[in-house]
């Protein structure tokens, strides 16, 4: 087991919920900065945690704006109150058992309301503290035919042979179409919906000689994308979460979370056999199934890669596929749902968030369950977590993390300053030598 605690940010492309859409870095008159007072963001239990904010105007201290800020505990609200903008902030807590801390502040004009960028995000910061993050285990059990589910639904995929319905050749942005072969592709799959997405191959790639990569989708309802980091090392498949036409206009996926996909993540959720991450998951498998068709694959090399609900696929497919040999999971999703039970927010989707709520959708999410398939990964596996994110909190990556095997190769990557989005350096180059062999 490897753990690294490292601050600088490099973007690993994570598609997730609640983000802004990429934008060209623009500089702000009004910015935060942020400090904890351990460097790595652990501290022990009962010691004092120490979060500092500024505020700064054109690099000097905010006169005449206000800080508001809300600390969580392992992800609940405690405390709001606000202060002077052009004082530095500096908030002292603690935790007495293993558990999470987090902090959100927001620059509020004169008459307290939320400023926003220029770009019409609000201006906020963050900072997160873990607690003896290494004793976090999951609340709930695992169920005792956890292994015979998963087994029969991969008998029910095993029933539709691996056949492209359709291959498509579409055009790629500029400067990737010199560097790969790129089509859109529809293959039958058990469930409600095919497999979706679209393969990459690099040209004039000889038989045999490339590793595969399923590359999996976050949460949401949009258009699939194109990969810039390996297109000319991998043959790379971006799955379409939800096996739909991956590269139509904006207004097509719109109707869809308006309609058929309005709050997806919650449908028939009391039902493990209808609960609709099933029909995802078997897209995750028929995802190398399909991958293991491919010509120019090496035969060895097949890497499993998301981030936030593309985290959790990529962690299902990991588990669930023998051949899988490399995992990156980011930020993932769909981890701890049970957490509540422990007194936790649970990740993304927030299945449960009542201890009182009704059991047969624990019973469900227990077969969806990031904490369990972890159990059952081999292969190499970086997973990466920031103490700053809301959606997929922390807690949930540590309880899936511990869970991996003893045996297993593994690497956490954290950053206190970092929430929904992050990365790093030494994450992004072992993934790079895994691919491209060196």
């Amino acid at each position: 087991m490897k753990m690294v605690f490292l601050t600088a940010i490099l973007c690993i492309t994570l598609s997730a919920p609640g983000l802004p859409p990429a934008q060209k870095a623009q500089k702000e008159p009004l910015v935060f900065s942020a400090e904890v007072s351990r460097k790595d963001g652990i501290f022990r239990c009962g010691e004092p945690i120490e979060f500092q904010f500024k505020l700064l105007e054109n690099a000097h201290p905010a006169a005449g704006r206000i800080i508001e800020y809300t600390l969580h505990k392992n992800g609940f609200p405690v405390e709001t109150k606000r202060a002077p903008g052009d004082q530095t902030l500096k908030l002292k807590t603690s935790l007495d058992k293993p558990g999470w801390v987090w902090v959100r502040v927001w620059a509020l004009n004169e008459k307290g309301e939320k400023i926003k960028k220029r770009q019409g995000w609000f201006v906020s910061s963050f900072a997160g503290a873990m607690i003896e993050p290494d004793k976090l285990r999951q609340k709930d059990s695992e169920p005792a035919d956890f292994d015979a589910f998963w087994k029969q639904q991969r008998r029910k995929l095993d029933q539709v042979p691996v056949r492209e319905i359709s291959r498509v050749p579409v055009e790629a942005p500029q400067g990737l179409k010199n560097k790969a072969d790129h089509f859109v592709v529809t293959i039958a799959c058990a469930g409600p919906k095919p497999l979706t997405g679209i393969l990459s191959i690099p040209k004039n790639a000889r038989p045999h000689s490339l590793p595969a990569i399923a590359m999996f989708q976050g949460a949401g309802v949009y258009r699939s994308g194109f990969n810039r980091q390996y297109v000319d090392g991998a043959i790379i498949l971006h799955v379409n979460a939800h096996g739909i036409p991956p590269l139509e206009k904006p207004e097509f996926y719109a109707e869809l979370n308006r309609n058929e996909l309005k709050n997806y993540a919650h449908q028939n959720k009391t039902d493990r056999e209808k609960f609709y991450f099933n029909g995802m998951y078997l897209r995750v498998m028929r995802a190398f199934d399909y991958l293991k068709t491919i010509p120019q694959w090496d035969g060895k090399r097949l890497i499993s890669m998301g981030g936030s609900q593309g985290g959790a696929q990529a962690l299902v497919g990991a588990a669930l596929e023998p051949g899988v040999t490399f995992c990156m999971s980011g930020v993932p999703a769909m981890g701890d749902h049970a957490g509540i039970l422990a007194g936790r927010r649970p990740g993304w989707p927030g299945l449960f968030n009542n201890p009182q709520g009704d059991p047969k959708i624990l019973k469900t999410a227990a077969y969806y369950d990031n904490n369990n398939f972890a159990r059952r990964i081999r292969c190499e596996i970086i997973m990466l977590t920031g103490f700053s994110d809301f959606v997929c909190p922390p807690t949930s990556v540590y309880t899936a993390f511990h869970n991996l095997p003893e045996s297993t190769k593994k690497t956490l990557y954290t950053n206190p300053l970092d929430g929904h989005l992050t990365g790093n350096a030494e994450a992004s180059r072992r993934i790079r030598n895994y691919i491209f062999g060196r």
